[in-house]
């Protein structure tokens, strides 16, 4: 086979990827640098040596540069003709240009970048075959007149998703932002072309900022001008793979400042879902490293704007309870300027009879009830029945949970006594079997019933008994002033009298662990 024939094959195989490319693309001679008659008095050998001038000098801002000096800026680069490559030779071509792009983006504005750009047009039309890297990559320049130049290298009539581009080739000023924004609200596909492109980038350039800034930027823009149904098929459809991608990304801080943005920004335009608000939540906190502090802002702001949450994710109760120390000092610190108790209501939702089990929830929940107001009285209600139906159903035989009922009620005594009284009357009167069943006399129990009741009769005593020597030992701290009053207020309080049949053997737990604090 001769030369030309091999030639006409190769061209054969590789026909699909010239379908549809415009002429005057394909034929003229591109240039950023020069007219287009200039550009045909300047040969390939001169633009290649100023091209790899501009790498060298690149090559001293980011070494990441040098290789490309050898594989796309080398003498036998310049002799290649992707047109009679097949396609397996193109794929890696135009995965070495993705690379290197990718990482010439954030030095687009500077004369070496234009250089490089201007031997890699010339030599493998990236103006007829690399369209979406071309767009991709110079997008964050896109009011500028280096955009406008590369803008005019391409013909879109062959490429309708980007004619809507076809005006800035004309002007000198590229695209204006609100272009942009209005091509994001109207088209799925864009968003989702420069989300990709942010997290592409984030993953493979440690100089990302100005290319996630210009997403966030666009994002945010979109956000407020956007009506909600548009901006919620948005999340749906792009937006929220976008953000927990972002979220848990370990090598770009950048990325989860953007997210925390956006989804404040998010969830101050529309009532999100209770799924997407328990994702948001967690995977901020799973992967908040170093910054905590804004994962606890950004969750904080979401128990704000989404009243209808009214409780976190198991998961997320557990790290917020695991990094206490941190989390208490941080709600502290922010009370003072930001209204936290939509999200101190949720942590106490969240609380529940594990607080008794889970030493990190226990100190969490007595941490908070001391420190942190909570201006809901269903809420301490909530948080206290649920403690007193544990006792209910679990028995008072464990001294180390029995502990830590009394400590969490007296704290709740202490501050919130109404609710308490309110969360008391609640559990028994659940808790109590129906009228026609309080007739049957408690002296019809068993001899082995009255044993068990009485056994755990002591048991709360010697609990009681601890708990105060505890106390006494808090004085020097300031702990145990008032505790007393508190103590009987809480016996008072507690205190109730009913016969139990069917449910009795829960209720009298109860009843005997209020009766047992009224009689000391």
């Amino acid at each position: 086979m001769s030369t030309l024939q091999q030639q006409l094959a190769a061209l054969a195989r590789n026909a699909p990827r010239t379908v549809g490319i415009g002429n005057r693309a394909r034929y003229r001679t591109p240039s950023i640098l020069y007219s287009e008659e200039e550009a045909k008095s300047v040969d390939t050998t001169t633009v290649l040596n100023m091209a790899t001038n501009g790498v060298l000098e690149l090559s001293n801002m980011d070494a990441r540069f040098e290789p490309f000096l050898k594989s796309l800026f080398s003498g036998t680069a310049a002799e290649v003709d992707r047109e009679v490559q097949s396609s397996g030779v193109n794929d890696e071509l135009d995965a070495t240009l993705e690379r290197f792009f990718m990482l010439l983006s954030p030095y687009l504005m500077l004369k070496p970048a234009h250089k490089a750009i201007e031997f890699l047009l010339r030599k493998f039309k990236l103006h007829v075959y690399n369209i979406d890297m071309l767009i991709r990559w110079s997008l964050p320049f896109h009011n500028s007149h280096f955009f406008s130049r590369l803008l005019r290298q391409i013909d879109f009539t062959p490429h309708p998703k980007w004619d809507w581009l076809a005006g800035a080739q004309k002007t000198e000023k590229g695209v204006v932002r609100e272009t942009l924004v209005k091509r994001c609200l109207s088209s799925s596909p864009f968003l989702s072309f420069i989300c990709s492109a942010a997290n592409q980038i984030s993953q493979y350039n440690p100089r990302a900022s100005m290319y996630i800034s210009f997403v966030t930027v666009t994002i945010l823009e979109m956000c407020r001008a956007g009506d909600a149904d548009v901006l919620g098929g948005a999340l749906r459809n792009t937006l929220l793979p976008f953000l927990l991608s972002a979220l848990s990304n370990s090598q770009c801080g950048e990325m989860k400042t953007s997210a925390y943005m956006v989804i404040a920004q998010l969830a101050a335009r529309l009532s999100l879902t209770e799924d997407a608000v328990q994702q948001f939540a967690e995977i901020s906190l799973t992967h908040a490293g170093s910054s905590f502090t804004d994962a606890i802002t950004c969750v904080v702001f979401l128990a704000q704007t989404q009243p209808h949450v009214r409780h976190f994710s198991k998961a997320t109760t557990a790290i917020l309870a695991a990094s206490q120390d941190e989390l208490v000092d941080i709600i502290a610190e922010m009370s003072g300027s930001v209204d936290i108790k939509p999200f101190i209501h949720m942590l106490f939702n969240s609380l529940h009879a594990t607080s008794l089990t889970d030493d990190a929830e226990f100190s969490l929940a007595n941490t908070s009830l001391r420190r942190f107001p909570i201006t809901k009285p269903k809420v301490v209600i909530s948080f206290a029945s649920r403690i007193l139906l544990y006792i209910a159903a679990h028995g008072t035989h464990d001294k180390k949970k029995t502990q830590r009922a009394v400590q969490l009620l007296k704290t709740i005594s202490s501050k919130y006594a109404m609710a308490l009284d309110t969360a008391v009357e609640n559990v028994l009167e659940d808790l109590r079997p129906p009228a026609e069943e309080e007739s049957e006399s408690s002296d019809g129990r068993s001899t082995a019933e009255s044993s068990s009741e009485e056994e755990d009769d002591d048991e709360v005593e010697d609990a009681m008994d601890e708990e105060e020597e505890e106390e006494e030992e808090d004085e020097d701290n300031g702990y145990a002033q008032g505790e007393e009053e508190d103590e009987q207020a809480l016996r008072m309080r507690v205190s109730s009298g009913a016969a139990a049949a069917g449910r009795r053997h829960r209720l009298s737990r109860v009843q005997r662990f209020a009766n047992v604090r009224a009689l000391r």
